[in-house]
């Protein structure tokens, strides 16, 4: 964990360009410890902020009522922090296969849950930098390319440093 995962998600679901492509957006976080009712009903007021008197229902009422306001949308909803196959099971019923453009995207740090997630083969990994790596994007971000200062490289690579490998750190 620690590379970027959520933060990454976060940029896609928040960019405007990607906000005005979907009629609806939803993000839940699962994590290890997930209340599936909860993730339901949290979705469900992602999809209408003024959704009432759910906590009453029962989660098979929940998932058919998800589902239904779905259906015929085109929606992204990102799956935060997805441990086990388990949590993707029992959403994944909630989401009409409209073949409309909607997207579901999901951060996981075990690749065996990004895999059985994964019906179309896209799996983004995310990984640290190594030293060179992140020396050679500060450069890039901050310079525009290979410098010409030497007087800032100390800096430059102590600040590399801090970052400890993490891209998104730019």
């Amino acid at each position: 964990g620690g590379v970027g995962k959520t933060t990454l998600a976060k940029k896609v679901y928040d960019d405007p360009l990607i906000m005005s492509q979907f009629d609806t957006r939803a993000w839940a976080v699962v994590s290890q410890e997930y209340q599936f009712k909860e993730m339901l009903i949290h979705l469900l007021h992602c999809t209408d902020p003024t959704t009432t008197k759910l906590y009453s229902e029962d989660c098979g009422k929940l998932k058919a009522e998800l589902r239904k306001r779905l259906l015929g949308r085109r929606y992204l909803l990102v799956i935060d922090d997805i441990w086990s196959h388990e949590p993707w099971d029992e959403i994944f019923q909630c989401f009409p296969n409209n073949i409309n453009g909607s997207r579901i995207l999901i951060t996981t740090r075990e690749k065996t849950v990004a895999e059985y997630a994964n019906s179309e083969g896209y799996i983004h990994s995310s990984r640290f930098l190594d030293t060179q790596e992140s020396w050679d994007l500060f450069e890039t971000k901050v310079f525009g390319g290979k410098h010409s200062c030497p007087e800032f490289e100390p800096i430059g690579r102590c600040i590399v440093k801090k970052c400890q490998g993490l891209p998104l750190a730019w």
